[in-house]
Parts: structure tokens; C-alpha cells; sequence
């Protein structure tokens, strides 16, 4: 995360710095929502900035603060408006829930009044994770596949009937694996 806002600020230098004018940097401000946190993390959140720690005297600078990092993990069981953003946060990055399910916490948890646009888009949202979901199912079980083939040395027909994929899903697999080795 420091890496990255690092890289939002130094990318302002041509932009921004025509003459060396570090004071007109903007800061950089990265969240980083944790959908599926260790345990020992779930429901914290913790900020993340430049901060002076001066032992004696004023302080020598100003306007250092240029980065601010903030992680947001989330707990898939506080889900309800007892625990606020976290809350509201929770319900919404839930992979488990589809959208009626959605749209009943936030009506009757959260008292939020559903329009016919925020419809669509507790819709779309939905579909979308759904779609993320799938992908990164895909792209590990073409790794597998990649990675059996080398090791057992075999060819990807084999390697598919190793791993029990079922014959309708076969041709998605081939492509996927051809990309990761070219």
C-alpha cells in the first residue's frame, strides 16, 4: 500500500512539479477493502500516514503528511447495521449474497429506501462479484491444469479428466491454459 501511494505521488512530478514546487503535491489516499481477513483480523480497521515525531522544539516541517492508507477488514459475520460501516460494508461484499438477499438487508437492516435504480445497481453489483468469483475460480483451476501437465508430464485431456472437470467445461480450460503459456 506505501509502495503504491507512493507511486500516485511521483507520478504528479511532470504534471504537478514544473519547477520543483513540492508543495503543490495532492495527497494520495489508497483503501484497501479485505473481503475474506485472518481471523485475527476481521472488523479492524487501521489508518496509515506520515506523522512527525519531533523530540525537542517545533516542528520542522510542514506538509509532509502526503499519504494516507486506510485497510478495511471486513468480518462476514457482523453483517447488520449493529455494527455500522463495517456493517453496511460487510453485507455488501458478501460473496454469499445474492441479490434479494441484498436487498432485504438493506431495506430492513440498514432502512435504506430502494429505488428502481439502486435496484439495478444491487443487481449489477451482485452479478459482477459473481463474475470476479468465477474467474478466479477459473484462472486456479487452469494454473492446476498448467501445472499437472508439467509435472506428470501429460497431455491437458488427461490432465482434465485428472481433475474431474466435466466435459462441457473443457474447451473454456483449453483456452485458458493455452494463454497462460504463451
Amino acid at each position: 500500500a506505501v509502495f503504491y501511494c507512493a507511486r500516485m505521488i511521483s507520478a504528479q512530478g511532470n504534471r504537478v512539479l514544473p519547477h520543483s514546487e513540492y508543495g503543490q503535491l495532492h495527497k494520495a489516499c489508497s483503501l484497501w477493502v479485505c473481503s475474506h481477513p485472518d481471523a485475527e483480523h476481521r472488523g479492524v480497521v487501521e489508518h496509515f500516514s506520515i506523522r512527525p515525531h519531533t523530540k525537542a522544539g517545533e516542528q520542522l516541517f510542514c506538509g509532509y503528511d502526503l499519504m494516507h492508507i486506510c485497510f478495511v477488514c471486513l468480518d462476514k459475520e457482523k453483517v447488520t447495521s449493529a455494527y455500522g460501516c463495517l456493517g453496511l460494508l460487510g453485507a455488501l461484499f458478501a460473496r454469499e449474497s445474492d441479490a434479494a438477499k441484498l436487498r432485504d438487508a438493506l431495506a430492513n437492516d440498514f432502512g435504506m429506501i430502494l429505488t428502481e435504480e439502486i435496484d439495478e445497481r444491487i443487481e449489477s453489483m451482485c452479478n459482477l462479484s459473481e463474475g470476479i468469483w468465477e474467474d478466479g475460480k477459473a484462472e486456479g483451476v487452469a494454473s492446476s491444469l498448467a501445472n499437472l501437465m508439467r509435472t506428470l508430464s501429460v497431455p491437458i485431456e488427461r490432465a482434465m479428466e485428472l481433475l474431474g472437470i466435466p466435459a462441457e467445461e473443457r474447451g473454456k480450460y483449453e483456452s485458458l491454459v493455452a494463454d497462460l503459456q504463451a
